[in-house]
This record gives C-alpha cells, structure tokens and sequence, in this order.
C-alpha cells in the first residue's frame, strides 16, 4: 500500500530517505514528524519511588536497564549472556533490569535461571511507569536490529543515562 499512499508519516529525515529508496517512492510523498518527549510528565514520573523490595535488591550496585518488547529481534539472549560473563569476569555488583513483557518472557527466564543470574537480572513486567526506574539507572542497553529510531532511545537520554546500543540507522 506504500506506493499508493498518498502521505506517509515517518519519524526522522534519515527514515524519510531511506523508506523512499528502500520503496521506490517519491520523497516528497514522506513526511517527517519527530517523536516527542513529554518533559513534564517525565519528570513527575522520574520523581516516583521504586518499591522497597526492588530497591533493596539494587542498592549498592550498578543498574543496567531495558525497556523493550520481549521478543527475538530485540536481542534480549546476547544482552543476558554477556551480563553473565562481565558477572564471571569482571563485577559481580551489577545487576540488569529488564521492563516489559513478551511472547519470549518465559525463554528469558529459564535463560536466566539457567546461567545462575535470578539475583542479577529482574524481570518488571509492563510497567505503568518506566522512569523511575530509568532513574536509578546507571545504564540503558539496546540491542535491537529492527529499529529506525527507538523510543525507548529517546526516554533513556532525556534521562541522562549512558547508552550501549547496538548499531543501526
């Protein structure tokens, strides 16, 4: 149906150019409309405070955190084993919290259970409200291979968090 829109709506010029090429389609039929961040009630959320169970399991180590949808391209695997070797290796004071929920929920939790990690990795499902937990974290990991422009990329630096990603347009 692309070709036979007669406006397509896109999220950044990158995007714009690389869907006209990919489509064949004529660049001035694609629109550009930036993602928005409501600062505001980011910063209301950001305020929150974590439950105290949650809490206590955090204090004192360095948070990893994601919040994307649990499924195969977002990479969820390759994140969890390499936390397991920086656990083996480097740090065992870190621990990696995952927010959201998906059809490869209960593939990541025997994955987890399987490399000994239930203390390291938590698993919050679909949060209401991921920024106070974005604010006790020291670090957002993304490995994803589908995305154009995240999000989730977005939120994580309004937060001023440091960004490992893996790479993508």
């Amino acid at each position: 149906l692309y070709p036979k829109a007669g406006k397509i709506v896109v999220n950044s010029l990158e995007n714009k150019y690389d869907l006209a090429e990919y489509l064949h389609i004529p660049e001035h039929t694609i629109e550009v409309v930036y993602n928005i961040v409501d600062k505001e009630e980011i910063e209301k959320m950001r305020s929150e405070k974590i439950p105290e169970n949650t809490n206590k399991k955090i204090q004192w180590k360095k948070v990893f955190v994601t919040t994307w949808r649990l499924i195969w391209q977002k990479h969820h695997e390759k994140i969890i084993e390499a936390l397991k070797r920086v656990y083996d290796t480097i740090d065992k004071h870190r621990i990696y919290l995952i927010i959201w929920n998906g059809p490869r929920r209960q593939k990541l939790e025997n994955l987890v259970k399987d490399l000994w990690l239930q203390d390291n990795i938590l698993f919050l499902w679909e949060l209401k409200n991921v920024f106070m937990y974005l604010n006790v974290a020291d670090v957002f990991l993304y490995a994803s291979e589908v995305e154009w422009f995240p999000n989730a990329l977005l939120e994580a630096r309004e937060m001023w968090l440091s960004i490992i990603t893996s790479d993508f347009k």
